[in-house]
């Protein structure tokens, strides 16, 4: 149910990690 919203949120921290 929530895995999708997991999965961005954490590919958005990992775009920002890489910055």
């Amino acid at each position: 149910m929530e895995n999708k919203t997991s999965l961005t949120y954490n590919y958005q921290l990992y775009l920002y990690l890489q910055s």
